[in-house]
C-alpha cells in the first residue's frame, strides 16, 4: 500500500528511545542554564523524534511535551504552556516537576498545575486499512480533543512510518489511503405510521362475523324448507298408494333443498368458529 512508504526519508537512520532520552537531557541542560543551547538542542530533539524507528516510551513522550511547554513559557505564551504541561501529565501521571525547575508559587509551577486533566474529552480515531496508531507511547483508538499528542503510525510489519507532535485540535497526519473508506450508506426505510397499521385480528374477526351471519341465514332457510317439506309430505303423500309423479318430484326437490341448506349452515358455522378461535389466538 502506498501509505506504508517510510515517512522519514530524510533521516540517515532510524533513531531509538535512548537517542530521544539523550536529546531531552541536552535540552534540559540548556533550559536550566538559560542559554542559547535550549533552542538548538530543542531543534535537535525534533529531528531525533521525527526519525524514531520504534514506539516512544510514555515517559519520554511526556518529556517531549514538557520541552514544548518550556519553549512556550519562554515565549510568554500561557495557553500552549498549560496545554503541553497537561499533555505531559496525562502521558506520565507519576512524574513530579522538580521544585528547582518550578518552585512552588512560581508562574511556571502555576502553569504546570493550571488545567484539570480529568476534564479531557476523547474522540474516536478513524478505522485504518492496516497498521496501528500510537499516541504518547500507547496504542490508541481515541485521542484527546483538548491537548496535544505525540503521534506515531506503525505499519502492519511493525515499522514506524510517521512520528510527529500534533497540536491540540489539529488532525493527525494520516497518509492518504491509511483510513479505511466508510461503508456505503443503506437508505433507511421509514416505519409505517402506527395509526395506520391494521391488526391481523380485524379481518379474521370480520370473516368470523360474516360466516356467523351466513350460518344464521342458512339455518332459517333450512327450517322454512323443512316446514314446506313436511307440509307437502302430509298433504300429498301420506295414505296415497300411487302419488302423482309431480308430487314425488316436488318431494325430492324440497328434501334436497332442506338438506343443502342444513349442510351449508353446518359448514358456515364451523368456519365461523374456526376464524373466531384464530382471531383470539393471534391477538395475544
Amino acid at each position: 500500500m502506498l501509505w506504508l512508504a517510510v515517512a522519514w526519508a530524510d533521516c540517515p537512520a532510524p533513531t531509538d528511545n535512548d537517542a530521544v532520552e539523550q536529546a531531552i537531557e541536552q535540552v534540559m541542560a540548556g533550559f536550566t542554564a538559560m542559554d542559547d543551547r535550549f533552542e538548538s538542542n530543542r531543534a535537535a530533539l525534533t529531528e531525533v523524534t521525527a526519525c524514531l524507528g520504534e514506539p516512544i516510551r510514555p515517559g519520554l513522550a511526556a518529556a517531549v511535551h514538557r520541552v514544548e511547554a518550556f519553549a512556550s513559557f519562554l515565549d510568554q505564551k500561557s495557553e500552549p504552556t498549560q496545554l503541553s504541561f497537561a499533555a505531559a501529565r496525562l502521558a506520565d501521571p507519576a512524574y513530579t516537576l522538580p521544585d528547582d525547575i518550578a518552585p512552588p508559587g512560581s508562574p511556571l509551577r502555576d502553569d504546570y498545575d493550571a488545567l484539570d486533566v480529568t476534564a479531557d474529552v476523547a474522540e474516536p480515531l478513524p478505522a485504518l486499512s492496516g497498521g496501528t496508531v500510537w499516541l504518547d507511547g500507547k496504542k490508541a483508538f481515541q485521542r484527546s480533543t483538548f491537548y496535544p499528542v505525540f503521534f506515531q503510525l506503525q505499519d502492519p510489519s511493525g515499522a514506524i512510518t510517521t512520528s510527529a507532535l500534533v497540536a491540540a485540535g489539529q488532525p493527525l497526519p494520516l497518509p492518504a489511503g491509511a483510513v479505511k473508506p466508510p461503508a456505503p450508506e443503506v437508505p433507511e426505510v421509514p416505519p409505517e405510521p402506527v395509526g395506520r397499521k391494521r391488526r391481523p385480528t380485524v379481518p379474521l374477526a370480520v370473516g368470523a362475523g360474516v360466516l356467523a351471519a351466513a350460518t344464521g341465514g342458512l339455518l332459517v332457510g333450512n327450517r322454512l324448507s323443512y316446514g314446506r317439506y313436511n307440509e307437502h309430505y302430509d298433504s300429498t303423500l301420506v295414505g296415497i298408494a300411487d302419488p302423482a309423479p309431480g308430487d314425488l318430484e316436488r318431494y325430492d326437490e324440497l328434501r334436497s333443498s332442506t338438506n343443502t341448506l342444513g349442510l351449508g349452515a353446518l359448514g358456515a358455522g364451523i368456519g365461523a368458529v374456526g376464524l373466531g378461535v384464530v382471531a383470539i389466538a393471534v391477538s395475544f
